[in-house]
């Protein structure tokens, strides 16, 4: 099991101030759908952060994904290697050459767990199975001609079928044939989708519905397993999700809610998936400079983290209130965000939540952050340096 670990961060020239209760005052109010919106400015609580870095043995800072497996091991994706974490050692997976069993490609794009634990990575260069019996790398490879290799996007399904996505379009890996299979794109009539190109957070799997979700620069589509057939705006006008909008940061919460960035109304859209309705919508126009593309990761909580590909991160709790807070780094607080991009992210049962970033992955628990940090001259304004 991941242990859990949590930095006192000592500051010249900050005090630490306990407080009676836990949580946090935002900058912004938001809304639901229909709702107007307001932008207030106000105190804001800082979350209080620890790190796992190069520093810490990881093998880069660059952290594009990560999965816990069923053992309570978390496993890191970077730009440069695979780290197995236990909480006490970081062990590093690297091209070994001359070793055909190791992994063969160092930049991992994307991670997904099978039903059997297996690791299946998304990678510039194809698919890696790592096979946890055997302590053992098998590469896969999109074999048409014209195809480009890389795979921006990865998840299993219940079955154990794999499925990625890349410039190339959607594709599934039958790990018992060893074949991969490209699914019908863009020119495939009516069950194509939208736009066959898929980038990184496009893809998740709803296993309530059997299928894919899957956003593109021409608008959201499902993907059903059974049938093999794409729902869109190619074959339906009736749902409010099924437009030609660009869709982006796809996100499936454990209660059928599923998050995704609407890069055409500059929006963030919770649609749940049981009712088939479209529950919130969390503008960003005016509040991010450039709010496009992105990454959304819902906690235990109710917060929506949604970070940008300008390098831009804001929180949002919509529970009592829709409040928005923005959250960057400061290269003079070492308890703040390790970086102002997240890639990838993860919550564990004690509700510690990981964020992997451009700089290495950050760590808070809200029921432990009871305390912030304050300038002392807010305070005593004698200690003010002239």
């Amino acid at each position: 099991m991941v242990r859990k670990m949590y930095l006192a961060c000592h500051m010249k020239p900050f005090i630490i101030i306990l407080l009676v209760i836990s949580g946090f005052q935002i900058i912004t109010s938001g809304q639901r759908v229909s709702s107007d919106s307001t932008f207030t400015s106000g105190l804001s609580f800082e979350i209080i952060f620890d790190h796992l870095t190069e520093k810490e043995g990881l093998s880069h800072n660059m952290v594009t994904s990560m999965i816990r497996d069923r053992e309570g091991i978390l496993w890191i994706g970077t730009q440069s290697g695979l780290n197995r974490y236990d909480g006490k050692r970081i062990e590093i997976f690297r091209n070994k050459k001359g070793d055909p069993s190791a992994l063969k490609q160092n930049l991992i794009t994307d991670m997904t767990l099978d039903p059997s634990g297996d690791i299946w990575c998304g990678t510039e260069d194809g698919i890696i199975c790592y096979l946890k019996k055997t302590n053992t790398f098998t590469p896969y490879f999109l074999q048409k001609p014209g195809y480009i290799p890389r795979i921006d996007c990865i998840v299993s399904d219940h079955r154990g079928k794999i499925w990625a996505g890349g410039a190339h379009g959607l594709s599934k890996l039958d790990p018992e044939t060893k074949k991969i299979i490209p699914i019908a794109q863009n020119n495939a009539g009516i069950h194509g989708l939208p736009n066959h190109k898929l980038i990184k957070n496009s893809l998740v799997f709803d296993q309530k519905n059997n299928g894919l979700w899957i956003g593109t620069s021409k608008g959201m589509a499902f993907f059903d397993i059974r049938t093999e057939k794409i729902t869109s705006i190619l074959n339906t006008g009736n749902r409010d999700i099924f437009n030609d909008h660009w869709i982006s940061a796809l996100h499936l919460s454990p209660n059928g809610m599923l998050w995704y960035y609407d890069n055409t109304t500059q929006d963030i859209i919770g649609y749940n998936t049981i009712k088939s309705k479209l529950i919130y919508k969390f503008p960003l126009k005016n509040k991010l400079l450039d709010p496009h593309n992105g990454f959304i990761f819902e906690t235990g909580t109710h917060e929506i983290w949604y970070s940008s590909n300008s390098y831009e991160i804001i929180r949002i709790n919509y529970q009592n209130g829709i409040k928005y807070e923005l959250i960057k780094n400061d290269i003079t607080n070492p308890a703040s965000i390790a970086g102002d991009l997240i890639c990838a992210a993860f919550e564990d049962e004690d509700q510690t939540v990981w964020l992997g970033t451009i700089a290495g992955i950050s760590r808070y628990n809200h029921k432990k952050s009871f305390y912030r940090k304050v300038k002392a001259s807010q305070i005593f304004p004698e200690l003010e340096e002239n």
